[in-house]
């Protein structure tokens, strides 16, 4: 027997085969067993011995003394605060999803007291930040010099929060040493955590041998209008727009024409900058797409001398150039653009581009006639907290059931939702809850009832716990 891995695989075999065909192994050095046992109870002994040192034996050895934590400079929260934190970590009233909320509603209101969290919480809440970047940022900020020196003792999720502000790489000294899928990761990173990542070594990187690195820099040079790869990718499209109609035309008029050609030769640039070429009618569409996709869009204003508006309503029958367009309204973050691309194209993440007035008249202009499958991802483009129009809308809608037919139809926003209602709409979330049950037992009807009433309710109790929050603080 040569260690106690050993030992347990003896121990495993004899427990599968029986001790009448194989007896207990000797206990392992250092432990004795107790004298004449009989083989089965030794086995249910060494089994005992076997779990507790998988779940806490270790060989001892030295360590260095360890320094002990600065004094705080802050005072621990009100005992009746600290009172509800405990509620939220042991018996929380709310689903998990809520408490995620109103844990972080809880340390928001300690920073904005300046006042810290009390050091027996900071492992508990350090476990459950983890995969939480809200809660992380919000812990960070009330831990304290005890949390900042638990934080290597408390595995990576508490590590991540100590390192939040820190965590930034200089790319252009670690590149040399980089495989290609770590060069693409930090290429497609955002802005604030990586450094040196500027036009110029993003243009020298199109000359990389992987060919995810190249398109990874082609991307982020697309969201940057004022790069020398914008600006030949400008040059290319404005050769290939062509603008009909008189060129004074009075503002909102409609007899601006706009017609895209593919193009049919190409700068010797061309394949550097990542277009297919013009060889045939399927490489000429490819490279028009890309050029679209990746032209700063004031060169479609600076070619046809008019406004997004009147450029997308002349484009309005092209739903290829459109959605290139859209893309790059994304990529370039233009919410002047997204605005007037909205009501036609359908892009992922073009509202989100949008401003916030703009996004939100959007939202509820959709939501009364949305499909239930697509009233949640409508909503979660709103702001959160959701102003007043938006929770009306979709109470409206909640509200909207009144035969089995329409309750069938019924959108189903998940629980953790009900942290989005603003406080002034409880009233009607209350009127709402107290209305009466349907008539009938039809399940699909019965069934959506109880997933509104679950959703209002955990409204109401997530308002009542918020705000005793707030009371424990006063």
């Amino acid at each position: 027997m040569t260690g106690i891995a050993d030992w347990h695989r003896a121990l495993s075999t004899a427990a599968v085969l029986g001790t009448d065909r194989r007896p207990p192994p000797p206990n392992p050095p250092g432990f004795v067993a107790r004298r004449d046992t009989e083989s089965p109870r030794l086995l249910l002994d060494q089994a005992a011995l076997a779990a507790a040192l998988v779940k806490a034996g270790r060989v001892a050895g030295a360590e260095e003394p360890v320094d002990p934590a600065p004094r705080e400079r802050l005072p621990y929260a009100p005992e009746s605060a600290v009172q509800r934190l405990r509620t939220l970590l042991d018996v929380p009233p709310v689903p998990r999803e809520l408490r995620m909320h109103l844990l972080a509603r809880w340390l928001r209101t300690a920073a904005s007291r300046s006042v810290i969290v009390p050091p027996e919480f900071i492992p508990a809440l350090s476990a459950h930040s983890a995969g939480n970047p809200d809660l992380r940022a919000a812990l960070a900020g009330v831990w304290g010099e005890r949390g900042r020196w638990l934080a290597p003792r408390l595995g990576p999720a508490a590590v991540t929060v100590a390192t939040l502000s820190s965590d930034v790489v200089n790319v252009p000294e670690q590149w040399p040493a980089l495989a290609a899928r770590e060069k693409e990761h930090l290429l497609r990173a955002p802005a604030d955590t990586v450094i040196g990542v500027d036009d110029s070594f993003l243009d020298r990187c199109l000359d990389e041998r992987a060919a995810r690195v190249r398109d990874a820099a082609r991307d982020a040079l697309a969201a940057r209008p004022t790069s020398a790869f914008a600006h030949r990718m400008a040059g290319r499209l404005s050769r290939l727009v062509d603008v009909e109609g008189p060129r004074r035309r009075l503002l909102g008029s409609t007899d601006l024409v706009v017609r895209v050609r593919p193009p049919t030769d190409l700068d010797e640039a061309a394949t550097r900058d990542g277009l297919p070429g013009v060889a045939t009618d399927g490489d000429r569409a490819a490279s028009l797409r890309a050029i679209l996709r990746s032209a700063p869009l004031h060169t479609w204003t600076a070619v046809t001398e008019s406004t997004p508006d009147q450029i997308v309503r002349a484009l309005a029958g092209d739903d290829v150039v459109l959605a290139a367009i859209s893309t790059a309204a994304v990529t370039q973050r233009d919410s002047l653009w997204a605005a007037a691309l909205a009501p036609l194209a359908a892009a992922p993440g073009l509202v989100e581009v949008l401003d916030t007035a703009d996004r939100e008249s959007y939202v509820v202009s959709r939501l009364p006639s949305a499909r239930p499958s697509e009233f949640t991802g409508l909503v979660d483009m709103a702001e959160q907290p959701w102003s007043a129009s938006v929770a009306s809308a979709v109470l409206d809608r909640l509200a909207s059931a009144r035969d089995d037919a329409t309750w069938a139809a019924l959108p189903t926003l998940p629980i953790g939702h009900a942290a989005h209602f603003p406080p002034s709409h409880l009233g009607r979330v209350r009127a709402l809850l107290d209305a009466p049950e349907p008539s009938g037992d039809n399940p699909v009807t019965r069934a959506a009832f109880e997933r509104r009433r679950r959703l209002l309710h955990a409204t109401v109790t997530f308002h009542a716990f918020d705000q005793s929050i707030q009371e424990g603080f006063a």
